[in-house]
């Protein structure tokens, strides 16, 4: 798991997204991630950070090909609510 803040990688434990199950979504590790930093950081608190929170990129990569990428705070457009099926 690697979270970089202003620059800076911060250490994350792996628990944080971590799985036993052999298939896995990515609305799964989606919603594992945010609890993660809305716990640590007040993702959604207007006033973390002094409201300076403007933005935020989840990506996740396999082994395989595949990966899933899309900026926490996209509301329409090919983002969460592509991605996500929301």
């Amino acid at each position: 798991v690697n979270l970089w803040l202003h620059g800076k990688q911060t250490s994350v434990p792996l628990d944080t997204v971590r799985t036993y199950k052999k298939e896995v979504t990515v609305q799964e590790l989606d919603l594992k991630a945010r609890h993660y930093l809305h716990e640590k950081y007040n993702l959604y608190n207007p006033d973390a950070f002094g409201g300076k929170i403007q933005r935020g990129l989840i990506v996740f990569e396999t082994s395989r090909k595949h990966s899933a990428s899309y900026d926490l705070y996209a509301a329409e457009g090919k983002g969460a609510d592509t991605i996500l099926r929301i």
